[in-house]
């Protein structure tokens, strides 16, 4: 039935120009309106890509996506934020003096420095925290009781990071005050932690009554004018247990199982890099989301470090370097798609397979 109406349509059409002209000219609204819709549904889809890409080639952004990334990564869940390696040590002889009665106006520590009365005993309680722990007999920390001694001995050392460069203070850095905010060097305490806005410390020769100034926790705003910078010390790794150990070769071996034996020392000095940077432990570090693929594919799991590995790994503990100090990112561009994250990082060579960067914001510590 409805063939022969639509037939008697089509004739009547056909045969009245006038009707034709109206119906062609409704397809063609209706194909005009169908191709809108398609282009709108283009832009309106890629419009997301282009300012992606947008994003990822432009190179102020790129800027502070990295700083983004390589400065607050140890703000981020399961990195920085305890204590493990670096500093840990000398900030737990600090807190625990805390509080102790016997240690208002400072008498265990210049009388341990050698003054038979009292002098300003702020730098001198660092020292002292830093002798408990052993750092002024191996070179660490100086001995010092006058605060702009403490700030030369880093800065000839290339350790110290002044407030304005934005360097985020890590445990165990010291942080150096101007009480009167003019850039001079008033005052020495122990970084405790920073969570990026706030600075916390362990301090001592402070308080609100002259004469009974003691040991206590601060708290600082990252930018606060008083902070003329920080002293950047090179900690020993902390002692590593068993389990840590066994988790650092299986590792390198599940990372570099097939790679020349200074591929396996620069897979190694990544992961004790990244411990001493983040303060953690070689387990916690390689088991961080996303950090090594081993763990992710689950490669790490049941595999045996080779003796090759096992010495690579032993150099490395014991100070070899194949790049620079630094170094903590490594990719294999074989066994992964490519990363632009990587590329914009400081390529420091190639070994084997694997390709090494160090953090493009680097600034020695």
């Amino acid at each position: 039935m409805a063939i022969p109406v639509l037939a008697k349509v089509a004739t009547a059409v056909a045969s009245d120009k006038k009707l034709r002209n109206i119906v062609l000219g409704i397809i063609a609204g209706l194909l005009g309106l169908i191709l809108g819709l398609v282009l709108t549904l283009v832009y309106i889809l890629s419009t997301p890509i282009t300012m992606l890409t947008s994003l990822i080639t432009n190179p102020d952004i790129l800027e502070v996506i990295l700083e983004f990334k390589t400065e607050y990564q140890a703000l981020m869940p399961n990195n920085s934020g305890g204590y493990g390696a670096g500093g840990s040590d000398i900030v737990k002889v600090a807190l625990a003096e805390d509080g102790k009665a016997s240690n208002v106006g400072g008498q265990t520590y210049w009388s341990w420095y050698g003054f038979s009365y009292r002098d300003e005993w702020c730098a001198m309680f660092v020292s002292w925290c830093a002798d408990q722990c052993g750092y002024i007999e191996s070179g660490v920390i100086p001995k010092f009781a006058y605060v702009p001694t403490g700030v030369e001995w880093f800065q000839e050392r290339g350790q110290y990071q002044s407030r304005s460069s934005g360097y985020l203070p890590k445990p165990g850095d010291l942080i150096f005050v101007s009480w009167g905010g003019n850039g001079s060097y008033s005052h020495v305490g122990i970084v405790e932690s920073c969570d990026g806005t706030y600075v916390n410390t362990i301090e001592g020769n402070t308080g609100e009554t002259p004469g009974y100034y003691k040991i206590r926790r601060n708290e600082f705003t990252i930018n606060d004018l008083r902070i003329t910078g920080y002293g950047t010390p090179k900690y020993p790794a902390a002692s590593v247990g068993d389990e840590d150990l066994d988790w650092y070769y299986r590792c390198i071996e599940a990372e570099a199982e097939n790679q020349p034996f200074d591929g396996k020392v620069g897979v190694a000095q990544c992961i004790i890099y990244s411990s001493q940077r983040k303060g953690e432990g070689f387990k916690q570090v390689i088991t961080s989301p996303n950090q090594y693929s081993c763990v992710s594919d689950g490669r790490i799991y049941g595999i045996t470090p080779s003796a090759e590995t096992l010495q690579a790994g032993k150099e490395a503990l014991e100070g070899k370097r194949v790049f620079p100090e630094g170094t903590e990112y490594f990719i294999n561009y074989a066994a992964a798609e490519v990363s632009w994250w990587h590329q914009q990082q400081e390529f420091m060579g190639k070994i084997g397979d694997h390709s090494f960067y160090r953090a493009a914001n680097y600034s020695g510590n």
